[in-house]
């Protein structure tokens, strides 16, 4: 499963601050919106590509937690 080789944070998040029920979420939008059903694991790398995307495109945020100092 992707979750298992991604570095776990103490508050259950992983990459991107994505949480196993922010997943979920994108799943059902997914399959509401476009009839898709994704594989968990596939879930996984789609949510996050999604996200590094819109990082690219926007830059880091001012307040993003994951961006070292």
């Amino acid at each position: 499963m992707a979750s298992d080789t991604l570095a776990s944070q103490t508050d259950g998040r992983f990459a991107f601050g994505l949480a196993p029920t922010d997943v979920e979420e994108f799943r059902a939008i997914l399959q509401t919106e476009y009839g898709e059903t994704l594989s968990l694991e596939e879930a996984w790398s789609r949510a996050i590509e999604v996200l590094a995307l819109c990082r690219m495109l926007l830059g880091p945020l001012p307040d993003d937690p994951t961006i070292p100092d």
